[in-house]
């Protein structure tokens, strides 16, 4: 059941994403469906053309204050704190998106899988999660300016 809760927190995630096209604003429901079928089948991230995508400064920022999270955590602090301040972050960069385009959607391709680690901290793992996120949010220099 817990599973279940979490990955509908992630789907109201991403559906929260703000993605500022001009196409006409769709229904909640087609949006939900789509991010859902997205979280099925999580995608490999690619470069623009063997380019870097240009990412918005508030996703770069958040990525950054992420890694210093975990770089500055205490031993002794539990996975449930790291994971309180972790998503907190994560949540600041859906709430900041204003990527668009084919950017966006890489932008998700590599979040989702960084939602789903994080998701596994549940404090019998935890560093063996933690080290997982820590090289995830090292890659996503490999993509992203």
């Amino acid at each position: 059941m817990k599973k279940v809760s979490l990955l509908g927190l992630l789907f109201l995630s991403l559906a929260a994403c703000k993605n500022t096209t001009n196409e006409p604003e769709k229904t909640e429901e087609v949006t939900t469906e789509v991010t859902a079928e997205s979280a099925h089948e999580a995608k490999e991230v690619t470069l623009d053309n063997g380019k870097l995508w240009v990412a918005n400064p508030e996703t770069t920022e958040g990525i950054k204050n992420m890694q210093k999270i975990i770089s500055e955590r205490k031993q002794e602090a539990t996975g449930a704190v790291l994971k309180e301040a972790l998503e907190n972050e994560f949540q600041m960069i859906f709430e900041k998106c204003t990527m668009t385009g084919e950017a966006h959607n890489q932008l998700h391709n590599y979040l989702l899988p960084l939602k789903m680690k994080l998701n596994q901290l549940d404090g019998t793992n935890d560093e063996a999660v933690i080290s997982e996120i820590d090289a995830h949010l090292k890659e996503y220099s490999n993509y992203f300016q």
